[in-house]
Order: C-alpha cells, then sequence, then structure tokens
C-alpha cells in the first residue's frame, strides 16, 4: 500500500493532503489517520470517502467548509461566520 502526503505554503496559506493507494491496488477495512495541529484553520475540504473528526471545539471568525462524494466532517464548530 502506497500513501501520499504533501504540505505546501503559499503565504499565509498551508494546504495539506493526502491520497491514498496507488492505481490497480485493493485494500479492505484499511484507515489512513493523520493529526494535524494549526494556529489558525480558514477552509476544511473533504472528498471522496475521506472524514474529518474536530478533537477539540473549533472557534474563530470565518470558516468556509466543502465535504463532497461520500465525505463527512464532525466535531464542535463555534465560529462567527460558517459556509458549509
Amino acid at each position: 500500500m502506497t500513501t501520499w502526503w504533501t504540505a505546501s505554503t503559499s503565504g499565509s496559506r498551508t494546504r495539506c493532503c493526502i491520497w491514498g493507494l496507488k492505481s490497480r491496488t485493493s485494500v479492505r477495512n484499511a484507515t489512513l489517520q493523520a493529526d494535524v495541529t494549526v494556529r489558525s484553520l480558514s477552509d476544511i475540504e473533504v472528498s471522496g470517502a475521506g472524514h474529518v473528526h474536530l478533537n477539540d471545539d473549533l472557534a474563530g471568525g470565518k470558516l468556509d467548509i466543502t465535504a463532497s462524494g461520500a465525505s463527512g466532517i464532525d466535531g464542535i464548530v463555534g465560529v462567527e461566520e460558517a459556509s458549509v
């Protein structure tokens, strides 16, 4: 099994991407987990069958959340403005 993790920074924005398996690879009941800690967060985007779990309450100004496909996000969000 091969996974790829990339992180890139442009100005004050950091983008973390995780890709799963090599083409034509099949795995059952596999979990890929990453713990990410940041000082500030403005966007959460998850797609495919990915899932984001917020361990702690998320508070702040503005947050944009995008979930597509069979993905999901759970946790407590207490921001001033949210776009889902």
